[in-house]
């Protein structure tokens, strides 16, 4: 409950620099479908800075993926190219299918 209410008052506060960490962590599917129509909704002249391990579901949403490591830059890129970076390196662990 919560965790809706926050994402709520996040979105309504209509910022043009939106920041959230992992902003659907604890929300079933539907709710975090609302969120991110929510987010879609906001239009190309808003900043959204999303952390999230779950790729397929931001994916649409993003320019461009950032992914930090101990502080530092490790991977930047469309979200084509940071997926398919991950399946060259790490194989055996991640398989892209589209």
């Amino acid at each position: 409950m919560w965790q809706k209410l926050l994402a709520a008052l996040a979105l309504a506060a209509e910022a043009r620099i939106l920041v959230c960490d992992e902003p659907t962590a604890n929300l079933d599917r539907s709710a975090r479908g609302a969120f991110f129509e929510q987010v879609a909704a906001r239009g190309r002249d808003a900043i959204t800075v999303l952390c999230s391990h779950r790729i397929e579901e931001i994916e649409q949403l993003v320019d461009r993926v950032v992914e930090m490591d101990s502080g530092r830059l490790a991977r930047d890129g469309t979200v084509r190219e940071v997926l398919r970076e991950l399946a060259d390196r790490e194989a055996p662990l991640l398989r892209v299918v589209r």
